[in-house]
């Protein structure tokens, strides 16, 4: 195999689109200088540059672009007025931003002012509600919705951003059964989003035990004298 040298290794240039910068050099950019250098996604460069000739702190900028549903100057503003590790510090005291703590967020989404009666459903009440007159890609439009309202509007931004980062890695198929559209807000609620913030043994542990995923992977199937390898080899290929 061929090492390549030191000089070669010097030489090799970024990947197309991106300019290779030190730290200092980013730094010294600020963070019209980072856009510039595309090393924010688009929405946040324009955001940006619709800001006009406003001063921004690049690290901040990228901190919110990581940890955050996607930069906006309101969130900005927010963050600014903490600091970096004031905001960072805020985020991850998670518990103090949901749930009552967030009350707009909390009107956005549950009745009477908002839409969307699912929240705090368990899985048979979603079936009562939502099962007759075959309503079920309602009550799925609903457990989509809320997502996008955690995501756009609300103060924990960090956490709504880790659970968006487990459901995609123990996400299900709603075409898997014929109850999936009714017990995946519940399986999202309880077992995902209760434990984005706490560690991957809880994580594994709520959603191998979530009707969801028992029914995705087959795990419900499973009998002492044949077990089924499915839900067992997701574990260990991909969980995990």
């Amino acid at each position: 195999m061929k090492m390549d040298t030191k000089d070669e290794r010097s030489d090799r240039r970024a990947p197309t689109g991106r300019v290779a910068m030190t730290r200092r050099q980013f730094l010294g950019a600020g963070a019209v200088g980072v856009s510039a250098a595309g090393l924010l996604p688009q929405v946040t460069q324009r955001a940006l540059a619709g800001a006009g000739p406003a001063s921004f702190d690049p690290d901040l900028v990228l901190l919110l672009d990581r940890i955050t549903g996607g930069f906006s100057l309101a969130e900005y503003a927010h963050a600014e007025s903490l600091g970096y590790a004031g905001y960072l510090a805020e985020q991850l005291d998670y518990t103090n931003l949901i749930g009552a703590n967030d009350p707009m967020l909390q009107a956005r989404i549950l009745p009477p002012t908002g839409p969307y009666d699912i929240h705090d459903m368990s899985a048979l009440e979603i079936r009562a509600a939502y099962q007759p007159n075959n309503q079920s890609i309602v009550a799925l439009r609903q457990a989509t919705t809320i997502q996008l309202m955690w995501a756009v509007y609300a103060k924990a931004q960090l956490y709504y951003r880790m659970f968006q980062f487990w459901n995609h890695h123990v996400n299900i198929d709603i075409n898997s059964d014929g109850n999936q559209r009714f017990i995946l807000w519940p399986f999202l609620r309880d077992a995902v989003a209760a434990n984005a913030m706490s560690n991957v043994p809880d994580l594994i542990r709520a959603t191998a035990h979530g009707p969801a995923m028992m029914l995705y992977l087959n795990n419900n199937t499973n009998i002492a004298t044949a077990p089924n390898e499915n839900y067992a080899r997701e574990l260990l290929e991909l969980h995990t």
